[in-house]
C-alpha cells in the first residue's frame, strides 16, 4: 500500500541512513546535522558542508544544490537504486524508528 510505504518512510532515520551511506558528518550541534553533501561536495569558498540532515522528520537538503527529500531517496539517490530497493534494504538494516528519536551514529 502506497500511504503504508510513505508512513514507514518517514520514520527511517535519517541518521542511521547518514553512517550507512558514510556521509561526512561536520556539525552535530544544533536541531539539524550538517554533512557534506555528495552530490556537489562542500562550499569551496567558504569550506562550508551544505547538507542538513533533520532527525525529527527524517528529511535532508543540500542548500548549494537544492536536492532534498526523505531518508529512503537520499539512500536510493546515493547507492544508485529505485526507492522500492532502497526501502526493503534500510528496513534489512533496521534503521527503521517509529519514535522518531535521536538516534547516534553507530554500526548496527
Amino acid at each position: 500500500n502506497k500511504l503504508d510505504f510513505i508512513e514507514v518512510q518517514r520514520h527511517i532515520n535519517i541518521l542511521n541512513v547518514a553512517y550507512h551511506l558514510s556521509l561526512e558528518i561536520t556539525d552535530n550541534s544544533g536541531p539539524e546535522i550538517k554533512a557534506i553533501c555528495h552530490f556537489v561536495g562542500y562550499n569551496k569558498l567558504s569550506k562550508v558542508a551544505t547538507l542538513s540532515l533533520n532527525p525529527l522528520s527524517n528529511k535532508y537538503c543540500c542548500s548549494r544544490c537544492g536536492k532534498g527529500g526523505f531518508s529512503i531517496g537520499l539512500y536510493a539517490k546515493l547507492r544508485n537504486i529505485d526507492n522500492q530497493t532502497a526501502y526493503r534494504e534500510l528496513l534489512d538494516k533496521e534503521c527503521f524508528s517509529m519514535e522518531r528519536s535521536n538516534i547516534t551514529i553507530s554500526p548496527i
